[in-house]
């Protein structure tokens, strides 16, 4: 990894042509970060790769550069607050379809109300075993929207995390959640990605 990073290096700087004006000095510096499970996003791993070169981070964005415990606190604030923002995005219907669709698309918010995507906060919601406790927000939030428009012809996908695949308790949840709301199954699509269906087939 040192040899490619000065590798990159070398070849950068002597691509600098000595016809520049004497004024515009150009050089180049290269910071490397550990890739792990502890990463939260790129915007994270890009952090820590300033950070090695001394440089300030890429993103004064608070939300950008808070530590994981402190995205923590705040992911356990939303989830115990729902304090989450469903956005729609609408998807073409195939001809013979009885319901307009929507995938719907989560923000949580954090104490100031700004929106923070989920791959900011999903990768540490999963290791510390919170991917239910939001899919169950997520999914209850969904369903009141759909009981509010009863009467229109909607149907949402959620998708729903590894955790919720793996529980014996969200399934019964779910289906309780239905009844009581009088809410068709076929309102609710749900979405699971590739890689948690092949890593749990059987669930």
């Amino acid at each position: 990894a040192f040899a490619l990073s000065a590798a990159i290096h070398s070849k950068i700087n002597n691509r600098i042509s000595p016809a520049m004006l004497p004024s515009l000095e150009l050089s180049c510096s290269t910071g490397m970060a550990l890739i792990n499970g502890h990463a939260l996003n790129a915007e994270d791993i890009l952090t820590r790769a300033c950070s090695a070169l001394g440089q300030p981070p890429v993103s004064a964005d608070r939300r950008s550069n808070a530590t994981a415990a402190e995205l923590l606190f705040y992911l356990k604030a939303a989830v115990a607050e729902q304090r989450f923002k469903l956005l729609y995005q609408p998807l073409v219907n195939i001809k013979g379809d009885n319901y307009q669709t929507y995938e719907v698309l989560a923000r949580m918010l954090d104490s100031d109300d700004n929106e923070v995507a989920p791959a900011a906060f999903l990768p540490l919601a999963k290791l510390n075993g919170m991917g239910e406790s939001i899919d169950r927000v997520i999914v209850g939030m969904g369903l009141a929207v759909i009981a509010d428009n009863n009467n229109a012809a909607q149907q949402l996908i959620i998708n729903i995390t590894a955790d919720s695949l793996h529980s014996r308790t969200f399934l019964p949840w779910l289906s309780d959640k239905l009844g009581s709301s009088r809410i068709p199954a076929d309102r609710l699509v749900v979405q699971i990605s590739e890689i948690d269906f092949y890593n749990a087939m059987a669930q």
